[in-house]
């Protein structure tokens, strides 16, 4: 009986780490897309700057809404402030609404350009 007990909740922890890592690893990657595209914003508005973030968001099939993409934009730098709720799967059928949040500040840079072959 301690055996399948003990298998039981290994399988429940093997569970839980397959069904919340996947959207953590989105959200350091669509985190990682922000700043770039905050980054490289050089000559947009920061209304184009959100439109891009809202792709992004789109394509990462991120659950972003526009009303919680706030972007100021001053001279050479850029903050770009965003929230999105996901549920995450603690345990069959149990899910969890988590919040994650992207704070971005950084300097506008030029765009690189690209390597000569």
């Amino acid at each position: 009986m301690r055996k399948v007990i003990s298998l039981a909740v290994i399988v429940l922890i093997a569970l839980f780490f397959w069904r919340v890592i996947p959207p953590w690893m989105d959200y350091f990657d669509f985190q990682d897309e922000v700043r770039e595209a905050a980054r490289y914003s050089e000559g947009q508005t920061a209304d184009e700057v959100k439109a891009h973030i809202l792709k992004l968001a789109q394509e990462s099939h991120v659950p972003l809404d526009a009303d919680s993409v706030k972007i100021l934009k001053e001279e050479r730098l850029v903050h770009v402030s965003l929230a999105y709720t996901r549920n995450l799967e603690i345990l069959p059928t149990y899910y969890y609404p988590y919040q994650f949040t992207i704070e971005v500040d950084t300097e506008i840079s030029p765009i690189p350009p690209l390597k000569q072959r």
